[in-house]
């Protein structure tokens, strides 16, 4: 059986280790990296069927989190795995909220991180000692407050990945007629996304689209567009 992995890491060297584990894993694997929430959304937006992510949290664009959050919304099996070099119990808590399947060191040897892998893929969530947090919210508990806004595609209390496009463009500055021109949609299309994203967020404008939304980590900061 074929099997397909998506790795989210803004650091080359070791994308190429994450993909040296996933060849022990599965020795004929399909890897594809990305090096941003943002480039792996639009892979999967493209076509992309992960049967497995691997993700660092500390992204640069939008957050770790915020990502999880609109990946699961696509597909709510994925299983989402967080690498990383932090050991914050507070975003182990937040990844495994939003969505995560488990979490592993980047300090982890190799054998180990299979196995861990292997656990997460036969259903069971794997969270390291290091990351456990003190107390855990069980189904029935409200996450902390302040935390981001859930993100899925139901239509209803939820953004899809293609309005978490548009509001990334239009976040980098791009006019309605370009977010359609480089998404290939009509205006109309982006005019009807805008005032579901606007919704969703609570705004009434682009300005106040922008700051809730890196607020919520679901964009950042950016120059403008040429």
């Amino acid at each position: 059986m074929s099997f397909a992995a998506l790795i989210i890491d803004d650091h080359p060297m070791f994308r190429d280790a994450l993909t040296g584990v996933i060849k022990i894993l599965h020795a004929g694997a399909m890897v594809t990296a990305a090096s941003s929430a943002e480039e792996g959304l639009r892979l999967i937006r493209e076509g992309a069927e992960p049967d497995l992510v691997l993700m660092d949290l500390r992204l640069p664009g939008m957050s770790g989190t915020a990502a999880i959050r609109v990946l699961k919304g696509a597909n709510k099996a994925l299983p989402i795995v967080i690498v990383s070099a932090a050991d914050d119990p507070q975003e182990a808590q937040a990844a495994v909220q939003a969505g995560a399947s488990g979490l592993v060191l980047k300090s982890t040897p190799a054998s180990d991180m299979v196995a861990a892998l292997r656990t997460i893929l036969a259903g069971e969530v794997h969270v390291p000692a290091a990351w456990r947090p003190p107390h855990h919210h069980s189904a029935g508990e409200q996450p902390p407050t302040g935390a981001a806004p859930s993100v899925d595609d139901d239509g209803t209390g939820h953004l899809t990945l293609r309005q978490i496009e548009v509001l990334t463009l239009m976040a980098q500055g791009a006019s309605n007629k370009a977010i359609a021109a480089r998404l290939d949609l009509t205006e109309k299309t982006v005019k009807a996304h805008l005032t579901r994203v606007f919704k969703f967020l609570g705004v009434v404008n682009r300005t106040q689209a922008v700051l809730a939304a890196q607020r919520a980590g679901l964009v950042a900061k950016a120059d403008a567009l040429p």
